[in-house]
């Protein structure tokens, strides 16, 4: 049987998603369908995709708990660069997931503010 997907997933849909989570998930307890959809697409993803503690961990100090890339490069002693990276890295495995085009790090921009 073959997953038919409803939505096309790119980077920037799934960074959105992350931006706005907790808005999201006020949607998704109240069970609006379309909410509640890409809530159990993009969750399925982030399980399946295999990543890291470490991935996992910087998607949500970023996205989750609005840290800034200082405020992560200070706590876990990386550069401004790799903090990013690994955030760009992730958002590329979970899109991967979702969508049968193959996208890469350059395809993502994370949010300027």
């Amino acid at each position: 049987m073959t997953e038919t997907r409803v939505r096309d997933y790119t980077p920037e849909v799934v960074r959105r998603f992350f931006e706005n989570y907790h808005e999201f998930m006020t949607h998704v307890q109240t069970g609006d369908p379309s909410h509640v959809e890409v809530w159990v697409d993009i969750n399925d993803a982030f399980t399946d995709a295999e990543l890291l503690a470490q991935e996992r961990l910087f998607l949500t100090n970023y996205y989750i708990e609005y840290m800034t890339i200082e405020e992560m490069a200070t706590l876990h002693g990386y550069t401004r660069r790799g903090i990013e990276s690994v955030i760009r890295r992730t958002l590329v495995k979970i899109t991967n997931k979702l969508s049968d085009q193959y996208y890469d790090i350059k395809d993502v921009r994370l949010r300027t503010k």
